[in-house]
């Protein structure tokens, strides 16, 4: 199979920049500049990532957490391309372009995430399911398209308002907001379906843009010849980094709050993982003790993740790059401990 990342790390804009730059990589890293400089990313320095009305500076907000999951989008990727480029399926020149891409995509991945998180997302899906339907019926007859409008509200969500804000309203020049390159638009998509349409429990499962995006969405595909529904190949290693951050970072959290202990993850972990996986190797080390977290657990537990994660890629590559696989981190090896940190999350937090 001819594999065409060429054409995948598309470069095309909306609106045709009036910057003429010299290299390709250029586009990629305008993209990061407007992303950084805009207002909406700076406002996540003022959302919280867990614990909301924050004043503990050291505890993460959904800034520091997008720096973070970029510097780890940044290895991950750098691995899977260097592999890629490897197996000669890319060229050498490819490299940088793919890790700025992924860069992007995880600096943009929370920026439409709203005060409060979850709890405003579901306010906003209750407030519609229950005002909306009360609407005359005479105002939803005169347009047919307010049903599929309406599961916009329905099915609100951080991801297509992130998408949104991203292609829309930032308005300060002109229609198409940040106007960044369709590789870097795509790569930040981590749901292939418009609201409104039919999901699964894989990357259908939740609405990754709105209707009124969706044009633009249906003519990016079209662009880098990607089937629609499927997922662009380097969203995986957004939302792999995306993971993997999250879950350590949220123990951390917890711990500089003095909500538990190290010990108290070290007892709890031992015990989850001793009643849920008995007959399994623990596929990271667990030590006795933690001296320091970030050194002990971070650091070792997330390379880890990230060495499955880019062998995961090439091993399965082809179904990765026609956006057809169901996530990066698979169900075995460190996805199990994954899950664990998740089971810690929720149930203590």
């Amino acid at each position: 199979m001819l594999y065409d990342y060429k054409n995948r790390l598309s470069v095309t804009r909306e609106h045709s920049s009036t910057v003429n730059r010299p290299t390709q990589i250029d586009e990629f890293y305008s993209d990061r500049s407007r992303v950084l400089y805009c207002s909406s990313f700076r406002r996540l320095q003022q959302k919280a990532q867990v614990f909301s009305l924050e004043p503990n500076a050291s505890v993460r907000t959904r800034m520091t957490h997008s720096l973070e999951v970029s510097d780890l989008g940044r290895t991950l990727a750098n691995g899977i391309a260097q592999r890629l480029y490897n197996k000669k399926i890319i060229s050498l020149r490819s490299v940088p372009h793919i890790v700025a891409i992924v860069e992007n995509a995880c600096l943009i991945h929370g920026i439409g995430n709203p005060p409060f998180g979850h709890f405003c997302e579901a306010a906003i899906q209750g407030w519609a399911r229950n005002i909306l339907p009360q609407l005359p019926a005479i105002e939803i007859s005169q347009n047919p398209n307010f049903p599929l409008l309406m599961s916009d509200f329905e099915e609100f969500d951080g991801n297509p308002q992130g998408f949104r804000t991203i292609t829309r309203l930032h308005t300060e020049r002109d229609e198409f907001s940040l106007n960044l390159t369709y590789a870097t638009l795509l790569c930040a998509l981590k749901y292939s379906r418009a609201a409104g349409e039919e999901r699964d429990n894989g990357i259908l499962k939740k609405a990754g843009y709105f209707q009124t995006e969706k044009p633009l969405v249906e003519k990016m595909y079209s662009e880098v010849n990607l089937e629609l529904h499927h997922r662009y190949p380097l969203t995986y290693i957004m939302e792999a980094a995306d993971d993997i951050a999250y879950c350590l970072s949220d123990i951390s959290d917890g711990i500089e709050k003095r909500i538990l202990t190290e010990q108290d993850f070290l007892n709890e972990f031992r015990e989850s993982w001793n009643q849920n996986y008995s007959e399994v190797t623990c596929p990271v080390k667990i030590p006795d003790h933690i001296n320091n977290f970030s050194h002990d657990i971070s650091i070792p537990w997330s390379k880890k993740a990230m060495q499955e994660a880019i062998e995961n890629y090439i091993n399965n590559h082809e179904a990765f790059y026609n956006g057809t696989a169901k996530e990066l981190i698979p169900q075995n090896g460190i996805r199990w401990t994954v899950w664990m940190l998740y089971v810690w999350r929720y149930r203590d937090f």
